[in-house]
């Protein structure tokens, strides 16, 4: 039986197929997560061991990092508590993630 992800959806449906094989997450250039059981679960997906962070924050309490380990390994990634940040917090995430800051 499928052990099912923090949101209640069967594993198989967190780990999308990109082409290569089944079950085989996508790889992406960035990622943004917010919420502790759903960073786990993606992390998790992406066969990812931790978060090296880089010492710099988007807002107090939002670190910026670099996955470790599996297809992600190196990716860019922002991890946000869902009660931490100001309420453009989420979109000064995505600006420094997609290199768009001049625009926070």
């Amino acid at each position: 039986m499928t052990r099912p992800s923090a949101l209640g959806w069967p594993r198989r449906w967190v780990r999308p197929s990109n082409g290569s094989g089944p079950g085989e997450p996508p790889t992406p250039g960035s990622m943004f997560v917010t919420g502790g059981a759903v960073a786990a679960d993606a992390f998790e997906s992406l066969d990812a061991t931790g978060v090296f962070l880089s010492g710099t924050a988007i807002e107090e309490g939002i670190p910026l990092g670099r996955l470790s380990g599996g297809v992600a390994d190196g990716v860019p990634v922002v991890t946000k508590a869902g009660a931490f940040g100001t309420p453009g917090a989420i979109r000064k995430c995505i600006a420094r993630l997609s290199g768009d800051d001049e625009h926070e």
